[in-house]
């Protein structure tokens, strides 16, 4: 009895700590300029013209390598941003070498992701979001805020259950759980569409630590005791609140 307390106890202190970690990168973004986490490395400066310079070359290679990109979209951000918030793999393909498989993404791109892009966040689903992170490196801090107020069965996409008497089956946890994997796991952000990012990298780690908030909370939610006693907090908080 006294291990499973005590895996509880870890798991939900890891929990914590993953959602303590989020809100620290989304201060980072913040002060950083709203793309996916990360920080800026100290540049030496420029001049106005020098600056000007290779923040025009950047964004001619940008938006030959990135063709879903119109100037809108970058028009505002300064070149210590732009670095950051784009990256350029080796091997990117240019709009004359792509193949069909290419276009099919270019135009779901162009005709799902970028229109909605201006959109209230409050509006979007999770998915949209993810989208607007992996092609544009924007919303990543809106995201990952939205998960670290997430409670377990939020982050499987459940609704909690409303009395002492309701519950789910571990068969219903365990589907949640796998219906859930199948978007948010970093190994599938190449399972449906393969070919562009913003920020391939940047992406990686914001589903990373996303994924990982989703698999501790299948680790408390699958284990019956464990369950039991997160219920029961539950129940506690709205009641207090």
């Amino acid at each position: 009895m006294g291990g499973t307390d005590d895996e509880m106890r870890r798991a939900e202190a890891e929990r914590q700590r993953r959602i303590s970690t989020l809100m620290r990168q989304k201060e980072n973004t913040r002060r950083a300029g709203g793309g996916a986490p990360h920080s800026v490395a100290p540049q030496a400066s420029a001049t106005p013209d020098v600056e000007a310079k290779e923040r025009a070359a950047f964004l001619s290679q940008l938006l030959a390598a990135k063709p879903w990109l119109a100037q809108a979209h970058v028009a505002k951000l300064r070149l210590p941003v732009l670095r950051v918030r784009f990256s350029f793999p080796e091997g990117a393909q240019s709009p004359q070498e792509c193949t069909p498989a290419h276009l099919e993404e270019l135009q779901f791109i162009r005709d799902h992701v970028a229109p909605k892009l201006g959109d209230p966040l409050e509006t979007k689903t999770s998915e949209e979001l993810l989208r607007d992170v992996r092609y544009f490196g924007k919303h990543a801090h809106f995201l990952q805020q939205r998960f670290a107020t997430c409670n377990c069965y939020e982050l499987l996409g459940l609704h909690p259950p409303t009395g002492a008497g309701a519950s789910y089956t571990p068969t219903d946890i365990k589907k949640a759980f796998r219906r859930t994997a199948l978007v948010w796991h970093p190994d599938s952000i190449r399972k449906t569409h393969r070919f562009y990012f913003a920020n391939e990298r940047a992406l990686q780690g914001v589903v990373t630590e996303i994924y990982k908030l989703i698999d501790d909370a299948y680790r408390i939610l699958s284990d019956e005791k464990a369950r039991s006693q997160y219920d029961a907090k539950l129940r506690q908080m709205r009641h207090y609140s």
